[in-house]
């Protein structure tokens, strides 16, 4: 059983209009494809949909397909779509960065750059009416050369997102902030001065946050590609500090 992934900041109904027409798409082969629960990505944050593109084509075995819709900036950028050279993960993305994470790490066997369409007539959201078919086509072929969607591309022409150390790059629902950073190399119990938006933090460093008093700042390793993670015992960390993907916690 094969699996579609569909990482995006569309994820009310827009997902389940997403996924009707892959599954129109797909037809018959429908019984030897998965499509996963929506991924959601933060509104119009790049640097959480990169993040989440990597973290899924870690998770996901080889071979997954892979959507990725985030399109937050002024201008409308072309599409690319591919197979990594690492576990063959097929994707069908928008090119602005959200998927340079992950060719960064698995490499590109294949790319290629699909141009936005040039009808006059206008027609409303492309994740339902561009993105959906093309990731139900890519999902189906072995040869993705096969599918004429586009004009080989190489990597000068996959714009790259840049995001710098110590970056939230997410919050899950308790609060919790992924960081993009390594993991301080320091004893269970180790104090840290952490700073957050010009304001300092004592901290502790702790294999198990939950093993600490109630509102202790811990800074502790996350369960995400080997990345640090910083919270409040049992409070919402994001919340109480006005935290968001984007801000950088120092230590």
């Amino acid at each position: 059983m094969k699996q579609i992934v569909v990482i995006t900041d569309c994820h009310d109904v827009a997902f389940n209009e997403i996924r009707a027409q892959i599954t129109s798409t797909l037809g018959n082969r429908i019984k030897n494809i998965q499509i996963e629960p929506v991924v959601k990505v933060k509104e119009f944050s790049l640097i959480n949909c990169a993040f989440l593109t990597r973290l899924i084509a870690e998770n996901y075995p080889p071979g997954t397909t892979i959507m990725i819709l985030c399109s937050p900036t002024r201008e409308k950028p072309n599409r690319i779509y591919g197979i990594t050279k690492k576990k063959n993960i097929k994707f069908f993305a928008t090119n602005n960065g959200s998927i340079s994470w992950l060719l960064k790490d698995f490499g590109i066997k294949e790319v290629y750059i699909s141009e936005n369409r040039q009808d006059n007539k206008y027609m409303p959201f492309g994740g339902k009416i561009d993105y959906a078919p093309a990731i139900a086509k890519i999902a189906m072929v072995k040869s993705l050369k096969s599918l004429k969607m586009g004009k080989e591309a190489n990597a000068k022409e996959i714009k790259k997102l840049n995001i710098p150390n110590n970056t939230i790059l997410h919050i899950d629902n308790f609060g919790l902030c992924k960081i993009k950073s390594e993991v301080p190399n320091l004893k269970e119990g180790s104090k840290i001065t952490i700073s957050i938006k010009g304001k300092k933090f004592n901290a502790t460093f702790c294999k198990r946050m939950m093993s600490l008093q109630d509102n202790a700042y811990a800074i502790y390793p996350g369960s995400s590609l080997n990345l640090p993670e910083f919270g409040i015992v049992r409070r919402n960390a994001a919340e109480i500090l006005n935290l968001k993907i984007g801000d950088k916690i120092v230590w």
